[in-house]
């Protein structure tokens, strides 16, 4: 690469001995070739040295050696974030409930960075991972271990391979996952187009890999699973907001379709999706819950019975706003039969859509809501929300805030422009 060969192969794949140059002295082709040949057997046999050194020194020999590598400053070396990005890495496979080998799992981690204690990849840092991959082969060891050393790197770009292994994934997970956290928490936060640590890069993974697994966990709950953040509510907040500026933008370009996993995977050639339901679902803090929304709402936007839930949610939303903190709904404060039925549809509605919410079958949750917008009308007409009596008002508010928490599982249904 540093000589800027070009190296040839054949219609199967395979390296040949061969490589090709370009070259404008066409007076001495002889010795141009001649002499290229020179300088790149030297450098091939500078490479075989190194790695044949390198093979000297098990890779798990290598792991004090990271407590000589500064990861960062503030942070710590990279021994430290290796035992954070373990504790992480347990966490997660037991948050998703995962069959891994716990063992593969630790040795996967701690091997990951590894190669970069080895001569090949001090002399060529894009090998970073692919070296560590062929010396975890070479020693034997598990093969999703080896193959987990390569792939949490990945992804390398926006667009580029995601990780094969669910080994892979979960360590790969782990280690974007703690260097976003390790970082915001050093105040190390991108701003403008400076981004030293490619945390955007980190937080674009953490979302590929989440939808392209179709592993389900609620974003708060992976950012807690850092112990750099713990129960810090302000930086999860931060870190929470900047994973979702990026599912944004994946949303909105329309790469979540190269990335959706599983049954549900129900493009049918829809890829970018409108702005404001992009917005709308950002509310929700599950990725793959999120598209799956997104997706089924811009197939159902331009339907009648999908306008009158938004109508009834937004209605609710804006009054349900005004309730009080700590006031419960008391039904023995209700006048009215309808708001007994009300309440009563209430319970029956959140009971129905708990389940299907668990199957992930919002179809029929959004049929659920469209079935309530009838009586949810009949409600504001016979009902004065805003009684002079004080307990009434603030109970009737308190059941609206129960109907706005309900609406806003799915999204926030005030983003979406009506027109």
């Amino acid at each position: 690469k540093n000589q800027k060969y070009f190296p040839i192969i054949n219609e199967n794949g395979e390296l040949l001995t061969g490589f090709m140059l370009v070259s404008n002295n066409s007076k001495n082709e002889k010795n141009v070739l001649e002499g290229n040949k020179r300088v790149l057997t030297a450098r091939l046999e500078d490479a075989r040295f190194f790695y044949q050194e390198d093979l000297k020194i098990p890779l798990q020999d290598r792991i004090e050696g990271l407590k000589g590598i500064l990861y960062q400053a503030k942070i710590g070396t990279l021994y430290e974030k290796m035992q954070r990005v373990e504790h992480v890495a347990l966490a997660l496979t037991d948050q998703l409930a995962l069959t891994i080998n716990k063992k593969d799992l630790q040795q996967a981690v701690w091997l990951a960075k590894t190669d970069l204690l080895t001569r090949v990849v001090y002399e060529f840092p894009e090998l970073q991972g692919t070296m560590g991959r062929i010396y975890a082969r070479k020693e034997k060891l598990p093969p999703d271990v080896a193959e987990a050393i390569y792939e949490h790197y990945l992804p390398l770009s926006a667009e580029g391979n995601l990780p094969q292994t669910d080994l892979g994934a979960i360590v790969a997970l782990a280690d974007k996952t703690e260097s976003l956290c390790s970082c915001f928490a050093a105040d190390l936060i991108p701003s403008g187009s400076q981004d030293p640590y490619a945390l955007r890069r980190a937080a674009n993974g953490i979302v590929a890999i989440l939808l392209s697994r179709g592993w389900e966990i609620d974003l708060k709950t992976l950012i807690a699973t850092s112990e750099k953040v713990g129960s810090d509510t302000r930086l999860t907040d931060l870190i929470l907001d900047f994973l979702k500026q990026r599912l944004k933008h994946i949303l909105q370009e329309g790469s979540w379709t190269k990335m959706v996993h599983g049954p549900w995977s129900m493009v049918h050639g829809l890829s970018k999706l409108d702005y404001d339901l992009v917005d709308m679902v950002l509310q929700v803090n599950e990725a793959n819950k999120a598209v799956r929304l997104a997706y089924l709402y811009q197939t159902q936007r331009d339907k009648e019975d999908f306008m009158k839930v938004v109508q009834s949610a937004v209605r609710i939303g804006r009054l349900g706003s005004n309730a009080v903190d700590g006031v419960s709904v008391q039904p023995e404060l209700f006048q009215e039969s309808i708001e007994n039925t009300f309440w009563d549809l209430f319970q029956n509605t959140r009971a129905e859509i708990e389940k299907l919410d668990i199957r992930h079958d919002y179809e029929r949750m959004l049929f659920a809501l469209t079935e309530a917008t009838s009586v949810i009308d009949d409600y504001f007409v016979k009902i004065l929300i805003m009684d002079k009596e004080e307990r009434v008002k603030n109970n009737r508010l308190a059941v609206l805030k129960a109907w706005k928490e309900l609406f806003w599982q799915f999204g926030d249904w005030e983003k979406i422009v009506q027109s």
